[in-house]
């Protein structure tokens, strides 16, 4: 805002997803250069994410509202958590000529995702000749009523698709390098979470009088998203 304040704003955003499942598998077909099963079990992944957004204001000489030096910092930050339990079927299969191998897996888990989302903000204000910053509960989109800690569970569908092409190293190890596809429904996203409309009488040291407005916003959205990973994969299996 030039002649009033001016400063930087950065987001920096984390995502980490990982999972298991244990199988108990039944052979349809095993023979030389071609083998097929299917599988039932158990399915987990876990999915954390976290969106923070820090704008860092310097009052100019002409800002009305605060003296001149002043530093202010806001802080908003959204953190997700999924948590898919569910049961799972499968089919696999392998062709085989000589050393290489085509082998493929198809797969459908069901069952419930817990969904936690924290929300965390504040606002610190040092005036010139202070040695301390006042610090406030509450940013700019992280601030009143969606502060703190929220949970819900909402049920999934998580297939997976897995494509590889290997060779046969030894009789029982073989390299294969390939393609998996994994799709998560109903999992929350941080970016999801932000309400836009905010009431800035919630908002630490608002502007004089603004009345508030009787929404009681922001909230937190539980707007719900697909995950979709794609990916490519190698490795070594051992088979005895």
């Amino acid at each position: 805002m030039p002649g009033l304040s001016a400063g930087t704003f950065r987001v920096n955003s984390t995502s980490t997803l990982w999972g298991f499942d244990a199988n108990v598998r039944r052979a349809l077909c095993k023979t030389c250069d071609f083998r097929s099963e299917v599988f039932v079990g158990y399915r987990f992944l876990a999915l954390n994410e976290s969106l923070t957004m820090n704008e860092s204001v310097t009052a100019l000489p002409g800002n009305t509202s605060d003296p001149a030096g002043t530093r202010v910092t806001v802080s908003d930050s959204l953190q997700t958590k999924n948590r898919f339990n569910g049961g799972q079927v499968g089919y696999a299969a392998e062709r085989i000529w000589g050393r290489l191998s085509v082998d493929g897996r198809a797969s459908i888990a069901l069952g419930d995702t817990s969904q936690s989302l924290d929300i965390t903000g504040f606002q610190s204000r040092l005036r010139p000749g202070m040695t301390t910053p006042d610090v406030f509960r509450g940013g700019l989109l992280a601030t009143g009523p969606n502060l703190g800690h929220f949970q819900r569970d909402r049920f999934s569908v998580v297939p997976e698709l897995t494509l590889n092409v290997g060779y046969w190293l030894t009789p029982v190890i073989k390299a294969y390098v390939g393609y998996n596809m994994i799709y998560w429904s109903n999992v929350i996203r941080p970016g999801d979470q932000i309400d836009r409309t905010v009431d800035v009488t919630f908002v630490p040291n608002p502007p004089p009088g603004v009345p508030f407005s009787g929404l009681n916003r922001p909230q937190p959205t539980f707007h719900q998203a697909d995950l979709f990973v794609n990916g490519i994969q190698f490795g070594l299996m051992g088979r005895w």
